[in-house]
C-alpha cells in the first residue's frame, strides 16, 4: 500500500510531466527533496497504473507522458477553471504548500488543454495584491504559524500591543480563522484571559508561539466573523459631517466613495459618513489636514482641535 507522501509525490509528479514536453530525473529530484532512485521507481509505479510515461535519451532527453494524454475537464468547466486560478492568484503573496501547488497546477493544465499556444485570455484580467507596503518574511511566518495552529486545533501565545496600552498584554488563544478586511488580516479567537471571543490583527502581534495544548472548538458567534459589525457593536457609530476645499474632493472621494458625497457649495463640497468615535477615527480625520472642516457634531470638532493643537505644541518647543 502507498502512503500518503509518496501518493502526494506521485500527483505531484503526474501534474508535471503532463505539463512540460518533458523533465529530467533530476529536475524531478529537487523539486521532490528525493533522490533520483526514488523518481525511477516512482516512474514504474505510474507506468503500471497505466500511465503512458515516455522515458527519452541523450543530452536533451528526460522524463514525459505519450502526447495526446490529458486529464478529464468534464469535472470543471472553463470559466469555473478561471474563476478558481483568479482566487489562487488573489492570494499570491501567501505560500502554498504542496497540496495547494499541486490544485494550482491541475488547474493549468486544465486550462492549457484548450490554449496549447500559451496562457489563456482572462488569466490575469484582474490581479489582486493583499500585502501592505510593509509585508514582511515574519507577516507570512505568522500567517502559516496561524493556519497551522487553526488545522491542528492548538493554542497560541503570543503578546499583543494594543494601541490604547503602553505595555503589550500576554494572550493564550484558541485559534479558528484568519480574516482578510480592507488588506488587513486578523485573528479571530477565543481569548483564554478575557473567556470571550476577540479578533486580534496581525500587525499587533508580536512573539507568536503554537502551544502544545489543543482544544475542543466552540460554537462561533456569527456577529464575530464581520470585522465592521463587530467594531460597531463594541463602539455605537456617530454620524460625521465635513465640508471639504475644492483641492481635496478628488481625495476625499476616493477615501470615502462618492455616495458620502451629498452636495457641493461654493467652491467646496459637503461629505457625511458614520463610524465608531475612537482614536481610529481621530486619526482619520487628523490625516485629512487642512482642506477638511468638521460641522458635526460640534464635540467632535474640539476634540480634534485639541489633539492638532498639541501636536502643533510639541513640534513648537523643538523650533523654538
Amino acid at each position: 500500500m502507498l502512503g500518503m507522501d509518496r501518493l502526494t509525490r506521485l500527483l505531484g509528479m503526474l501534474t508535471l510531466l503532463m505539463g512540460t514536453e518533458r523533465i529530467t530525473a533530476a529536475e524531478l529530484a529537487e523539486r521532490f527533496q528525493v533522490s533520483k532512485r526514488t523518481i525511477y521507481r516512482d516512474i514504474a509505479v505510474l507506468e503500471e497504473a497505466g500511465i503512458p510515461v515516455v522515458l527519452f535519451p541523450g543530452k536533451s532527453g528526460g522524463i514525459g507522458v505519450m502526447e495526446g494524454y490529458a486529464l478529464d475537464r468534464t469535472i470543471l468547466s472553463q470559466s469555473e477553471v478561471l474563476n478558481l486560478m483568479r482566487l489562487m492568484n488573489s492570494f499570491v503573496q501567501l505560500p502554498m504548500g504542496m497540496e495547494q501547488v499541486q490544485i494550482y497546477e491541475k488547474l493549468q493544465l486544465l486550462l492549457r488543454k484548450n490554449h496549447p499556444e500559451g496562457q489563456p485570455a482572462g488569466m490575469q484580467e484582474i490581479v489582486i495584491d493583499h500585502t501592505s507596503w510593509s509585508s514582511t518574511s515574519v507577516d507570512l511566518e505568522k500567517h502559516n504559524l496561524l493556519l497551522q495552529a487553526i488545522r491542528k486545533r492548538q493554542k497560541v501565545k503570543f503578546q499583543y500591543h494594543k494601541p490604547t496600552s503602553e505595555q503589550p498584554e500576554e494572550r493564550t488563544v484558541e485559534p479558528y480563522s484568519l480574516i482578510l478586511k480592507t488588506g488587513y488580516w486578523y485573528l479571530l479567537g477565543f481569548c483564554c484571559s478575557r473567556q470571550d471571543f476577540r479578533q486580534f490583527r496581525f500587525s499587533r502581534i508580536g512573539q507568536l508561539q503554537e502551544l502544545s495544548e489543543c482544544f475542543e472548538p466552540r460554537a462561533v458567534p456569527q456577529e464575530m466573523l464581520n470585522i465592521q459589525e463587530n467594531w460597531f457593536r463594541r463602539t455605537p457609530p456617530i454620524q460625521i459631517r465635513f465640508a471639504v476645499d475644492r483641492e481635496g474632493i478628488p481625495r476625499i472621494t476616493e477615501w470615502f466613495g462618492v455616495n458620502a458625497l451629498k452636495h457641493r457649495e461654493e467652491g467646496r463640497a459637503i461629505f457625511e459618513f458614520s463610524a465608531p468615535e475612537d482614536e481610529w477615527l481621530y486619526g482619520l480625520l487628523l490625516q485629512l489636514g487642512d482642506q477638511v472642516e468638521i460641522l458635526s457634531p460640534p464635540h467632535l470638532r474640539d476634540v480634534i482641535c485639541q489633539k492638532a493643537l498639541r501636536v502643533y505644541e510639541r513640534y513648537q518647543k523643538l523650533t523654538s
